[in-house]
């Protein structure tokens, strides 16, 4: 849904979400401020997809003090969590590549499979360092949406009745796991976890496509995965090939697999592995594989 401001756009998935941004602009906000209300309400219309227990990654660009940043917060697992608690439950790979499948599906469904929420973080740590508007006037909308209510659409409403696709759980399953599903929403997570987590401020990931300059974000974000497809993709002629021609997809779809190869063995958190960032923006490499 997309909504029009004198200087600028508000994109959201549920209209009521692009609403609120356009009300939060035309109140004096700026656009990290209209960003933060539009998620607000998102995460009330649409919680599966945007709620505020989840995780995410926000560009910055301000022109005027010449600010470029990414605000990530990328959800950890909690403290008492181990690297081989689950060694021995493994069965295998998700058929989606997110994630694999466990024993008991521990990993997907009931407490254990929570991480530590890092949305709201994310979100006052973006409305400290460049929101104009009072933090209260960034929830109104969400709250009155909240509690008047608002329309299910039918996407929203499959996601809820999903019957469990790629070897997930079925939603409805997620719902229907305790009473009351209490052990979704408790567990491992401790008030020192919730205390102790802050969003980390980037610089950001810097690459060439052709003419144009690309920034995104960095690992564990998925932003390197982007540059590297690009990086390969450049050293085709799409536009002579044909846009969405037999030969267009199947070098696309050649580039988003040798990336997801690179992403598969070595692009994780780099506060636990080293990632190969230079090897993988290697335009020589990127060549390699186009070849």
């Amino acid at each position: 849904m997309n909504q029009l401001h004198q200087k600028g756009v508000v994109v959201a998935p549920q209209p009521e979400a692009a609403e609120a941004g356009l009300d939060i602009l035309n109140a004096g906000g700026n656009a990290v401020d209209a960003a933060i209300a539009v998620a607000f309400v998102q995460g009330v219309v649409d919680p599966l997809m945007c709620g505020i227990a989840g995780f995410g990654s926000m560009a910055i660009y301000d022109p005027i003090s010449g600010t470029h940043e990414y605000i990530d917060f990328h959800a950890p697992a909690p403290g008492v969590a181990t690297n081989d608690m689950w060694a021995d439950l493994i069965e295998g790979e998700a058929r989606d590549g997110f994630g694999f499948t466990l024993k008991g599906r521990v990993n997907d469904i009931g407490y254990q499979s929570i991480c530590v929420p890092a949305s709201l973080r994310g979100y006052a740590t973006a409305h400290a360092r460049h929101g104009k508007l009072p933090w209260a006037d960034l929830l109104n909308h969400a709250i009155s949406w909240a509690r008047k209510g608002w329309v299910v659409r039918p996407h929203v409403d499959e996601f809820w009745s999903d019957p469990g696709t790629m070897g997930r759980v079925a939603n409805t399953e997620r719902l229907k796991h305790t009473p009351g599903a209490r052990a979704l929403y408790c567990g491992l997570i401790s008030a020192t976890d919730l205390a102790g987590y802050a969003a980390t401020i980037n610089y950001p990931l810097i690459s060439k496509y052709r003419e144009f300059t690309i920034t995104t974000n960095k690992p564990p974000g998925g932003g390197l995965m982007l540059s590297q497809m690009l990086n390969i993709l450049e050293n085709f002629d799409l536009k002579t090939i044909g846009h969405n021609s037999v030969e267009y997809v199947r070098i696309v779809c050649e580039a988003m697999k040798y990336a997801t190869i690179d992403k598969d063995h070595g692009i994780g958190d780099p506060a636990f592995v080293d990632v190969p960032s230079n090897r993988i923006l290697s335009k020589d490499y990127s060549a390699e594989l186009a070849e």
